[in-house]
C-alpha cells in the first residue's frame, strides 16, 4: 500500500529541509567574505556595487545545475 511509504517520504523531506537549511547557513558567510574585500565607504558601509558579485556568485552553481537538469535524460537500450 502507498501509505505504509508516507512515513518514509516525510523523514527524506525532513532530510532535504535539513540539507537546504545547512548549505543556506554555509554559504552564506561565504558571500559576506566577497563584500568584506570591498573598502568601506566614507559613511561607514559598502558601496552598492558591492552586491553585484555578491549576488551574482551563486549564479555560478545555478546556471551549471540547471543545464544539467535540463539536460535530455539519455536510456539504456533495451535488452532482449
Amino acid at each position: 500500500m502507498a501509505c505504509s511509504r508516507l512515513p518514509i517520504v516525510g523523514r527524506a523531506n525532513s532530510a532535504l529541509n535539513v540539507l537546504h537549511l545547512t548549505a543556506v547557513w554555509a554559504v552564506q558567510p561565504g558571500m559576506d567574505l566577497v563584500i568584506a574585500r570591498w573598502v568601506r565607504a566614507s559613511q561607514g558601509g559598502y558601496p552598492s556595487l558591492a552586491a553585484e558579485p555578491r549576488l551574482q556568485s551563486p549564479l555560478a552553481v545555478q546556471v551549471p545545475a540547471g543545464a544539467v537538469a535540463a539536460a535530455p535524460q539519455v536510456k539504456p537500450p533495451a535488452q532482449a
